[in-house]
């Protein structure tokens, strides 16, 4: 990454490889493995911010397995500038909060990301947090079953304008003691401008499906987000 020019692809050979320190990605790249089975890269260190993808470039990861297995890692890959995750695996994500932290993608306001035919399983809470602009399809995300945590795949919020679609979510079952707060597999929130079209997406087996919330959920005339529920989701 340090001495690739802007606009080269970075082809990365079966085999594990543990990256020491932070991953700045600072100039359009392409990053693609063998594949997300035999590719798999490991942080040496707890990361806040593993990856992060800076504002102003592009950047598409594809067919590499991000592994962070007695790690703390808050984020795997945080998005600022605008690019597409596919066919990646991300496993063993996990935060030092079991309960709020823990994310594999997070796309910051205004990114235009697309994040398609991943897999994910082992989240701390949090496959993909999504504030931007993209498409979200073709993913699998398994969660960590019934327990005192929370899973979800996918949080749409702060203004995003995004598709979910064609993806399988299954196992969002946790409930945290705390509060009661509890999973769900596709969850649209926390800003009226907020955008989501969710269409034939399989949502079984998790405590909600599709959960909403608003900025003042608590007043019954506040402008909730506005998500469009289309046809072929089975929940």
């Amino acid at each position: 990454v340090i001495n690739a020019d802007s606009g080269d692809e970075i082809s990365v050979a079966a085999g594990t490889y543990v990256e020491v320190g932070q991953i700045v990605i600072d100039k359009s790249l392409t990053i693609t493995g063998a594949d997300k089975i035999t590719t798999i890269i490991k942080p040496a260190t707890d990361m806040t911010d593993w990856f992060v993808v800076n504002s102003g470039v592009t950047f598409n990861l594809s067919k590499v397995e991000l592994n962070g297995t007695g790690r703390v890692i808050t984020r795997a890959m945080s998005f600022k500038g605008n690019g597409i995750v596919n066919d990646c695996h991300f496993t063993q994500i996990k935060g030092a909060d079991k309960y709020a932290y823990g994310t594999a993608v997070q796309v910051e306001n205004a990114a235009d990301v697309d994040i398609t035919n991943c897999l994910f399983d082992q989240i701390g809470r949090n496959g993909i947090r999504h504030s931007g602009i993209g498409n979200v399809s073709g993913n699998t995300y398994t969660g960590k079953g019934a327990g005192d945590w929370l899973d979800y795949f996918i949080l749409a919020e702060y203004g995003s304008d995004i598709t979910i679609d064609g993806n399988t979510v299954t196992n969002c079952l946790g409930e945290a003691t705390f509060d009661g707060s509890t999973s769900s597999a596709i969850a649209v929130w926390d800003d009226l401008n907020t955008k989501a079209i969710i269409t034939n997406n399989i949502l079984t087996d998790n405590t909600t499906g599709i959960g909403f919330a608003g900025v003042n959920s608590t007043d019954p005339n506040y402008p909730w987000p506005q998500a469009t529920i289309g046809s072929g989701n089975i929940i």
